[in-house]
């Protein structure tokens, strides 16, 4: 299981379209700092539903967007 099942949660019940988290909302929500392991976990993130359309190392902040099609949903 992914560290970051729950932020895939999180954004699965609070995301209708697009969704700006900064860094510490991430750590908050799923206890994972964004690192490299989080810039390869773009395949899981869309098997939720979701894109990750940008991440700004600047600002510490990641977009996520609802994808139109391919939604999972939890059992």
């Amino acid at each position: 299981m992914s560290k970051y099942r729950k932020l895939w949660y999180y954004l699965e019940d609070n995301c209708l379209g697009t969704e700006t988290l900064s860094f510490s909302d991430i750590y908050m929500i799923c206890g994972g700092e964004v690192n490299s392991e989080f810039m390869d976990c773009r395949r899981e993130c869309e098997d939720f539903g979701f894109s990750i359309q940008r991440i700004d190392m600047n600002r510490r902040t990641v977009t996520f967007a609802r994808n139109a099609g391919n939604i999972r949903r939890r059992r």
